[in-house]
């Protein structure tokens, strides 16, 4: 944590995996709640994207995919409002 203080956010969220990403916005959900809504969706969706498939030695479905997808874009287009 130590070697993570003072860098930039950019650089921050490179160094940050998934999980470590989605605790540190639902531990301050203050800040995110108008970027991201509903905080249990948020995190729902968060649990989806982290199982993907691909990521993990599992068997997957165009369903499962389909899944993912959704849940990734439902973020994607949440973040892209603030540019």
């Amino acid at each position: 944590r130590t070697q993570l203080m003072g860098l930039p956010l950019d650089a921050l969220f490179q160094k940050l995996m998934w999980p470590e990403l989605v605790l540190l916005v639902s531990k301050n959900w203050q800040t995110f709640e108008a970027i991201f809504g509903d905080k249990r969706q948020f995190e729902e969706n968060s649990t989806i994207i982290n199982d993907r498939p691909d990521a993990h030695a599992k068997e997957w479905d165009t369903a499962d995919f389909a899944l993912y997808r959704r849940s990734l874009q439902l973020l994607e287009d949440r973040l892209a409002k603030l540019q």
